[in-house]
């Protein structure tokens, strides 16, 4: 069977989502440093804060909307 488009970005998302969560586990759970993850993946360190500065912005803007909703 041959997959069509929304499903193929639907499991792009999903791989995104679980790169956001692997990265955020490796820094938060893990101790790594952003150097350390950074010669990991072999991307700059300076990427890899970035990186976790907009997980960061997104998990804030997630609490702050299901705040808003249970009021």
């Amino acid at each position: 069977m041959r997959r069509n488009s929304v499903d193929l970005l639907l499991e792009r998302l999903q791989n995104m989502q679980q790169c956001k969560i692997d990265l955020f586990n490796l820094y938060f759970t893990r101790g790594l440093t952003q150097q350390e993850i950074g010669d990991l993946l072999d991307v700059p360190h300076t990427t890899v804060g970035y990186r976790l500065r907009r997980i960061l912005k997104e998990l804030n803007g997630t609490i702050k909307n299901n705040s808003r909703w249970r009021r």
